[in-house]
């Protein structure tokens, strides 16, 4: 039973920079700014308002979530729930409660039979997953019901101490012999990316007009043979650190090790724009990673209900 003081509606316009201070306030590693919780909520083509909400206890705000229902999955045509974000303010887990409660029967009243937190990739979103420093977030899933049903991990490398080993060099040698080509991304190879992009298993990576933005040039890496593109791999430099991700093989080429080199041809990009350091989130699979000497530097939880369940 939701507490009297307690009050939910949908979040508007008027509300993000309360939020936007809120979601600071309560996760001190994941400092957001009203540009990007715009683009994260109300910019993700499944946004829906009835399930974006805010809560207040006798008048202050107390607690921000947001669902989205994502695309059928392919081997069951049924749509799940993703919980994008949630929280509350300090010991206010009954509007914490209140907002979980609306949003699962929300997502119920649609047809939804399975809701998770993380793992969605829809879309943009805030975490991958519920990050395992928030204890009291973790502890408050667990305790309402929800099941953990996987873990993701970011990694991270130190660029300058890492040089090519022995085996990265045959491992290129290797995936060049077979008449694969590894190359910066240039304009004129967009012709042959959207061919690429059609054949790709994460579609959302490029979104409407993506060509527009990729032809004024992009950080990426692309693997070609005699049939074209076969896949890429995005890097963002940065003197500090810089990033590597999202990458794709197209699932008839992998296992191959087009994904290692790729990984590779990036770090030394990397490198050589001076980035002392990089990440990559939400990593799979870590061995591609761990392999070439990044290491784990945050982790993630992600849960899990049947709807119905209680």
């Amino acid at each position: 039973m939701c507490p009297a003081s307690i009050t939910v509606r949908s979040l508007g316009p008027d509300d993000v920079p309360s939020a936007v201070a809120l979601f600071n306030a309560r996760f001190p590693h994941n400092q957001i700014t009203e540009r990007s919780f715009h683009r994260v909520v109300f910019g993700d083509a499944h946004y829906d308002p009835d399930s974006t909400l805010i809560a207040f206890d006798a008048g202050v705000l107390s607690g921000f979530a947001c669902a989205v229902i994502g695309e059928p999955e392919r081997e069951t045509g049924e749509c799940n729930g993703y919980v994008k974000a949630f929280l509350f303010a300090g010991e206010r887990e009954d509007a914490g409660a209140a907002l979980l409660g609306r949003i699962c029967s929300f997502l119920s009243s649609r047809g939804v039979k399975r809701v998770q937190a993380g793992e969605y990739g829809g879309g943009p979103y805030f975490f991958p997953g519920v990050d395992l420093r928030y204890e009291d977030t973790v502890g408050f899933f667990e305790t309402h019901g929800w099941r953990t049903t996987g873990t993701i991990q970011d990694m991270r490398i130190e660029l300058s101490s890492w040089s090519l080993t022995d085996r990265d060099r045959a491992r290129i040698e290797e995936v060049e012999g077979r008449g694969i080509a590894i190359k910066p991304f240039a304009p004129v190879m967009i012709p042959a990316m959207k061919v690429f992009v059609e054949q790709m298993q994460e579609k959302n990576w490029f979104r409407e007009g993506w060509e527009d933005v990729w032809a004024k040039g992009r950080p990426a890496v692309v693997a070609f043979d005699s049939g074209g593109i076969i896949g890429y791999a995005e890097y963002r430099p940065s003197k500090a650190e810089g990033s590597f991700g999202p990458t794709e093989v197209l699932e008839s080429r992998r296992e191959r090790g087009i994904g290692s080199v790729l990984l590779l041809a990036a770090m030394l990009l990397l490198k050589e724009t001076g980035a002392r350091a990089a990440t990559a989130h939400w990593v799979y699979p870590p061995e591609l990673y761990t392999h070439r000497g990044w290491s784990t530097c945050r982790r993630y939880a992600v849960f899990g209900k049947t709807l119905g369940d209680g």
